[in-house]
């Protein structure tokens, strides 16, 4: 779980509308991200901590980082969005996501840059990834986060391939 705490601050910086948002510190630097590619319109971009690769990420259509992502990771596959609750880095809060109607309870971590993110199970990841989702919500407390899944699958391969990469 203690790897878990490094992809907040990896997404957190990947879906900040601005770097200058995030401030370095010696105990969590900032992450370097690039661009590794689009396909359908979602971005998929790559970030590394320290020369050492974290993780790649997927930005629905539209969202250029800001709002919400999907992120392959070692770990699995997690869902980003952005937050107006308050806490400290780590804190945890109760939510669920909606694959097609279907709820699914989660814990889901505070990160910084206002963001949340939790990780799916994994027969909704490879939901997600075979393309056999229509649509999606996550609800955190009482925020509701629709996600666009049009093109998810093509997104989620690609981001799976920047990881091998990488």
């Amino acid at each position: 779980m203690q790897k878990v705490l490094w992809f907040g601050p990896v997404l957190g910086a990947l879906l900040a509308a601005t770097a200058a948002q995030a401030q370095p510190t010696v105990q969590n630097p900032l992450p370097v991200i690039k661009t590794y590619g689009a396909v359908g319109g979602w971005t998929i971009m790559a970030a590394t901590v320290e020369g050492q690769h974290m993780a790649c990420s997927a930005a629905p259509p539209g969202e250029a980082g800001t709002r919400a992502a999907f992120e392959s990771t070692s770990e699995g596959l997690t869902v980003l969005v952005a937050t107006a609750t308050k806490g400290a880095e780590g804190d945890e809060s109760k939510g669920s996501y909606d694959i097609d109607g279907k709820v699914t309870r989660v814990p889901f971590y505070r990160r910084e840059n206002d963001r949340i993110m939790g990780f799916l199970k994994e027969p909704h990841a490879k939901q997600l990834a075979a393309g056999k989702a229509k649509t999606m919500t996550v609800t955190v407390g009482s925020e509701k986060t629709v996600l666009p899944l049009e093109g998810v699958a093509a997104a989620l391969s690609k981001a799976n391939r920047c990881n091998d990469r990488e």
